[in-house]
């Protein structure tokens, strides 16, 4: 998908500018795919901690404190997220009618991306709250994204002493 978001402008511009053939709806298209690439994103980027923490001031808190953060983050997220899964249902219910201008892509299918999205990020962020409580780690991480156990093969040189 970012693939064909990226090239269609492109072909859209070597269309218009060489060839002087426009191609119709295809700005459309690609903000259509921009906005639901986005989407697709909100849940992961929760699921894994990649949003914007102030972690430098939240680590000289005292553990108890961080702890009450932490469940009252992930409580405040949860109530937010599920606010704007009915948000993004009152809009689908009024908008049912209608549809973009050029290539009459209806509304429903960008406020569903919204709707689906901000039910899994809701989910997502209920999940946390329940970590917290728990005390397990909250976020989702992958065997990669790990720091290596063992030291980093340096030259001698690089070493530090």
């Amino acid at each position: 998908m970012l693939v064909a978001m990226v090239s269609l402008p492109f072909v859209q511009v070597v269309a218009r500018e060489v060839f002087g053939m426009p191609i119709i709806g295809v700005e459309e298209l690609a903000r259509f795919m921009l906005i639901c690439s986005v989407f697709l994103a909100v849940p992961y980027v929760v699921s894994a901690g990649a949003s914007i923490r102030m972690e430098e001031i939240l680590v000289m808190l005292p553990p108890n404190i961080i702890h009450g953060l932490k469940l009252a983050t992930a409580l405040i997220c949860t109530v937010t997220f599920a606010a704007m899964v009915a948000a993004s249902l009152v809009a689908i219910g009024t908008n049912l009618d209608n549809a973009t201008p050029t290539l009459g892509i209806p509304y429903w299918i960008f406020l569903g991306a919204a709707t689906i999205s901000f039910s899994m990020t809701t989910l997502e962020c209920a999940i946390q709250f329940f970590k917290v409580v728990l005390r397990m780690p909250l976020y989702v991480t992958f065997p990669q994204e790990q720091e290596p156990e063992e030291e980093l093969d340096l030259p001698e040189e690089m070493r530090p002493h």
